[in-house]
């Protein structure tokens, strides 16, 4: 995460600072990837466990 301040206002553009941290954090990997999605296959076999008997 980066250490420099949000931008103030809601229409003020990123400095060039914090446009530089973005892309460096980005380039390297930073932040959590979005979460996977169970496949439709994974999701029906998981529905047939949890089923009660």
């Amino acid at each position: 995460m980066s250490s420099l301040p949000p931008a103030q206002g809601p229409d003020e553009s990123p400095s060039d600072e914090q446009w530089e941290a973005f892309l460096r954090d980005a380039m390297a990997g930073g932040g959590a990837g979005a979460p996977k999605e169970a496949s439709a296959r994974d999701r029906l076999a998981a529905a047939r466990v949890r089923r009660p008997r």
